[in-house]
């Protein structure tokens, strides 16, 4: 969704995520590696729709869920985040560590008697 990395959007203040889908892994799963990946940078806002339910999990419940059943259609998802900046930018990643190689426990290497 959101690929640029340090990007400057001045005049955006809002950003939205829909689907037409109630998938938690197309809605909350996507809601919650965004809000992973931009830390600080964006976060989650009420939608303003109050007569549906609310996202599936702890952190996306001020997310929008609307089951088919309740909207008469295939139901559908809305996100709204809100830019706290005027850069998003996705959290630095620590550097690997490199893994150490393991020595064979108890065994000499073998070699020619003499």
């Amino acid at each position: 969704m959101i690929e640029a990395k340090d990007s400057t959007l001045p005049n955006l203040k809002y950003l939205s995520y829909s689907t037409c889908s109630i998938l938690q892994e197309e809605n909350e799963k996507i809601v919650e590696n965004i809000l992973e990946e931009f830390g600080k940078s964006i976060k989650l806002v009420k939608t303003g729709i109050e007569e549906y339910h609310s996202g599936n999990t702890e952190n996306t419940t001020k997310c929008v869920r609307v089951c088919p059943k309740c909207s008469g259609d295939q139901g559908f998802f809305v996100a709204l985040f809100k830019l706290t900046g005027k850069k998003i930018e996705k959290k630095e990643k620590p550097a690997p560590v490199p893994k150490k190689e393991k020595k064979p426990k108890g065994k000499k290497p073998q070699g020619k008697k003499p």
